[in-house]
Order: C-alpha cells, then sequence, then structure tokens
C-alpha cells in the first residue's frame, strides 16, 4: 500500500499547481496562510538524508521558483520555506516535503 502522500501525488488533481518528472506542488488543504504550497517528491523518500543529490538541486530550485511566483501572484513579502524533517522535528507523514508559507509584513 502507498503512503498517504504518495496516493495524494496519483490521485489529487483539484489542488495540484505544479507537476514534473520527479515532484509534484499542492495548494496545501488547511493552510497556515492562504496560499501555502507543499512541494512533494513523487518517488517516495521519508527524509531530506534519503534524497539524491540531485533530487535536492531539483527541488529546491522548484522551491525558488514557486516562492517567487506567490511574490508574484498574490503580493506576498516573503515567504517561509519549510523542511519538517523527521517525526521529532515535526514531520506529521513519513514522506519528505517542503512548504512554503507566503507572508505579509506584519502578519504576526
Amino acid at each position: 500500500m502507498l503512503c498517504k502522500i504518495c496516493e495524494k501525488i496519483e490521485k489529487e488533481k483539484e489542488l495540484k499547481i505544479y507537476e514534473d518528472n520527479e515532484v509534484a506542488a499542492f495548494l496545501e488543504e488547511k493552510p497556515a496562510v492562504p496560499g501555502q504550497i507543499i512541494l512533494l517528491t513523487k518517488q517516495h523518500f521519508p527524509i531530506l538524508e534519503q534524497l539524491p543529490d540531485k533530487l535536492i538541486g531539483t527541488i529546491f530550485t522548484i522551491a525558488n521558483k514557486l516562492s517567487s511566483a506567490l511574490f508574484d501572484s498574490i503580493g506576498c513579502h516573503g515567504t517561509n520555506i519549510l523542511i519538517n524533517n523527521g517525526i521529532a522535528a515535526g514531520q506529521k507523514h513519513s514522506h519528505f516535503s517542503i512548504n512554503i508559507i507566503p507572508r505579509t509584513e506584519n502578519d504576526n
């Protein structure tokens, strides 16, 4: 059986905003703030240390592009780019992801 995140990558179409052969990005279903994006590896890797170096470069390049798109599309003033790497670090699912959270000045 696939993990919940692998299933989401395969089945979720409505919230998907980006996809290539290696990664997929979705608008977060329950965002901390509107516009929050979750960027996922299509291949199952539980934590950052298990990603091949080439994929690390790819996913951070895409995270940068998605962050720039948030600046352009919703006019945010910054972004938090977060990785909860492992259960002890707050990772909810055993599948590597990057959260891109748009921020505005004084949004607390």
